[in-house]
Protein backbone atom coordinates (compact mmCIF):
# COMPACT_ATOMS: atom_id res chain seq x y z
CA UNK A 1 0.00 0.00 0.00
CA UNK A 2 1.34 3.73 -0.80
CA UNK A 3 2.16 5.97 1.55
CA UNK A 4 0.76 9.17 2.69
CA UNK A 5 4.29 10.70 1.81
CA UNK A 6 3.99 9.48 -1.59
CA UNK A 7 0.68 10.93 -2.62
CA UNK A 8 0.26 14.23 -0.11
CA UNK A 9 -2.94 12.68 1.30
CA UNK A 10 -4.61 10.56 3.44
CA UNK A 11 -6.99 8.14 2.07
CA UNK A 12 -10.53 8.60 2.58
CA UNK A 13 -12.35 7.25 5.19
CA UNK A 14 -14.30 5.64 2.15
CA UNK A 15 -11.51 4.15 0.65
CA UNK A 16 -10.54 2.85 3.53
CA UNK A 17 -13.65 0.84 3.90
CA UNK A 18 -13.86 -0.19 0.67
CA UNK A 19 -10.63 -1.54 0.97
CA UNK A 20 -10.96 -3.48 3.64
CA UNK A 21 -14.57 -4.90 2.66
CA UNK A 22 -12.74 -5.80 -0.67
CA UNK A 23 -9.61 -7.64 1.45
CA UNK A 24 -11.98 -9.53 3.49
CA UNK A 25 -14.28 -10.73 1.05
CA UNK A 26 -11.50 -11.82 -1.35
CA UNK A 27 -9.80 -13.32 1.05
CA UNK A 28 -12.62 -15.47 2.03
CA UNK A 29 -13.11 -16.53 -1.78
CA UNK A 30 -10.05 -17.06 -2.32
CA UNK A 31 -9.96 -19.84 0.60
CA UNK A 32 -12.95 -21.02 0.39
CA UNK A 33 -14.29 -20.43 -3.31
CA UNK A 34 -17.68 -19.10 -4.38
CA UNK A 35 -19.74 -20.54 -1.17
CA UNK A 36 -18.33 -18.25 0.90
CA UNK A 37 -21.22 -17.11 2.64
CA UNK A 38 -21.12 -19.57 4.44
CA UNK A 39 -17.94 -19.13 6.57
CA UNK A 40 -18.83 -15.24 6.72
CA UNK A 41 -20.82 -16.80 9.33
CA UNK A 42 -18.69 -18.53 11.29
CA UNK A 43 -15.18 -16.18 10.49
CA UNK A 44 -14.70 -13.05 12.71
CA UNK A 45 -12.01 -10.72 11.08
CA UNK A 46 -10.76 -7.56 11.91
CA UNK A 47 -9.66 -4.96 9.69
CA UNK A 48 -8.63 -1.38 9.65
CA UNK A 49 -11.90 -0.06 10.10
CA UNK A 50 -13.97 -2.07 12.10
CA UNK A 51 -14.12 -5.95 13.01
CA UNK A 52 -16.25 -8.20 10.95
CA UNK A 53 -19.03 -10.45 12.32
CA UNK A 54 -21.74 -11.23 9.63
CA UNK A 55 -24.72 -12.99 10.71
CA UNK A 56 -27.93 -13.96 8.22
CA UNK A 57 -30.91 -12.14 8.58
CA UNK A 58 -33.86 -14.03 7.66
CA UNK A 59 -37.10 -13.13 5.06
CA UNK A 60 -40.30 -12.41 7.12
CA UNK A 61 -42.38 -13.66 4.35
CA UNK A 62 -44.27 -16.96 5.35
CA UNK A 63 -42.28 -19.48 7.06
CA UNK A 64 -39.47 -20.09 5.02
CA UNK A 65 -36.05 -20.14 6.34
CA UNK A 66 -34.26 -17.89 3.10
CA UNK A 67 -31.61 -15.71 3.89
CA UNK A 68 -32.69 -12.14 2.74
CA UNK A 69 -29.21 -10.38 3.50
CA UNK A 70 -26.08 -10.61 5.44
CA UNK A 71 -25.38 -8.06 7.96
CA UNK A 72 -21.85 -7.09 9.82
CA UNK A 73 -22.94 -7.01 13.44
CA UNK A 74 -19.96 -5.48 15.03
CA UNK A 75 -20.78 -2.12 16.65
CA UNK A 76 -18.28 0.60 17.19
CA UNK A 77 -18.34 1.43 20.95
CA UNK A 78 -16.61 5.07 21.39
CA UNK A 79 -15.92 7.15 24.10
CA UNK A 80 -14.60 10.95 24.98
CA UNK A 81 -11.43 10.69 27.39
CA UNK A 82 -9.25 14.08 27.16
CA UNK A 83 -10.78 15.48 24.36
CA UNK A 84 -10.09 12.71 22.47
CA UNK A 85 -12.15 10.08 20.64
CA UNK A 86 -11.14 6.62 22.22
CA UNK A 87 -12.46 3.19 20.61
CA UNK A 88 -13.66 1.12 23.68
CA UNK A 89 -13.63 -2.58 21.57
Amino acid sequence: MQTMEQFGFEPSSTSIKAYDLTLYLGNLMKNYGLNFTDIMQIDSSAAWHTNYRFRPEFSDKGKTDQVEFIENKYVHLLHYDQYQVVKEN
